[in-house]
């Protein structure tokens, strides 16, 4: 009873947000703060000293073997996130601190020397999603969100609307076609009462007239099964003919304010280059969706989800990106971006 005890570092600040790869943590985290939240139970038995988590209070292998901690980071920019993490304590040799700026870049075990005296193992954080990356892209879009008509609405049936006009079409050609398509219909009933060779020709120019069919059919069902009301459980919509996994997200996160990931060209662009950089994103769909749904900071799934695709047609565009004015380019994977590389 009463021993100390230390054990290995394994690097997991980078994924968990509190810093940025290809720097040292030093660098890139200005100050780490323990604070008493949800998470961190075992606050108490540590503190933050230049840096450094240090033991507050004497580990006992035998008696607790993990402690919840919960630590706050800010970088330079000014811009905090928190994690919790499951520290283990090992039985090994006596001493009192983790140093920040010790730990390994990269994935992989640690073990410093006697006077280092590392105490913890830090496990159990996502390797992808880091909070730092998904509040600068809030904090980036909330100035500067294109004023588009589909964002001033939460109304179910015009959030779908656009999303289904938005499909392989610009959004200046959509535009003009949205006001004049909800003004004829303006809801679910309406569409449904209409003859489906109206419809397509209010749809006219877009092409695609897959989609004017599908739609119809949509608000139909939607009518039919839910009084008019569209659902907004996501197996609910997917069984809609018509809504796939992005469109149903969409319609989660714009109508209903739900945390639900989106996945479509200029995210995927955006997710791909900053936090994986390699092979080809068609054949990596599965990890992007995990990654899109990791990244949403909770309760901020609107905002989260209107930045990025704004991001992706603005600044992380596909040919030219403007690296230069990217809050990710810290720990962006590809920056500063090479066309030439990436090419197969």
């Amino acid at each position: 009873m009463g021993r100390q005890h230390r054990g290995q570092g394994r690097h997991q600040l980078l994924q968990a947000g509190l810093a940025a790869p290809g720097a040292p943590l030093a660098a890139m985290v200005r100050h780490l703060v323990v604070d008493h939240a949800p998470g961190g139970d075992d606050n108490a038995l540590f503190a933050i000293v230049n840096d450094q988590l240090r033991t507050a209070a004497i580990l006992d292998y035998e008696t607790k073997r993990s402690c919840a901690v919960r630590v706050r980071s800010t970088d330079r920019g000014g811009l905090p996130t928190e994690r919790a993490f499951t520290i283990d304590v090992t039985e090994l040799t006596v001493g009192h601190a983790i140093r920040v700026s010790d730990l390994p870049l990269k994935s992989g075990v640690k073990v410093l020397t006697p006077a280092e005296a590392v105490i913890v193992h830090i496990t159990g954080v996502k390797e992808e999603a880091t909070a730092a990356a998904a509040e600068r892209v809030v904090q980036w879009g909330l100035p500067q969100l294109r004023d588009l008509p589909w964002r001033r609405t939460r109304d179910p049936w015009e959030v779908l609307v656009s999303e289904v006009m938005l499909q392989q079409t610009q959004v200046d050609r959509v535009i003009p076609k949205y006001h004049e398509f909800l003004d004829r219909y303006p809801s679910f009933e309406h569409l449904a009462e209409a003859p489906v060779a109206d419809v397509k020709k209010t749809w006219y120019p877009l092409g695609y007239n897959i989609r004017p069919e599908r739609l119809h059919s949509i608000a139909c069902e939607t009518v039919e099964r839910y009084g008019g009301q569209l659902p907004n459980d996501a197996d609910e919509l997917l069984s809609f003919k018509g809504i796939g996994r992005y469109t149903a997200g969409a319609i989660r996160s714009f109508a209903f304010n739900e945390d639900a990931p989106i996945l479509d060209t200029n995210v995927i662009r955006v997710l791909h280059r900053v936090f994986i950089a390699e092979g080809d994103p068609k054949g990596q769909k599965s990890q992007l969706w995990e990654l899109s749904e990791a990244l949403i900071p909770r309760g901020k799934g609107y905002d989260f989800n209107q930045a990025i695709m704004d991001f992706g047609a603005m600044v992380c565009t596909a040919r030219d990106p403007y690296c230069l004015l990217c809050p990710m380019k810290s720990f962006c994977k590809t920056y500063p971006f090479d066309a030439a590389s990436t090419r197969k």
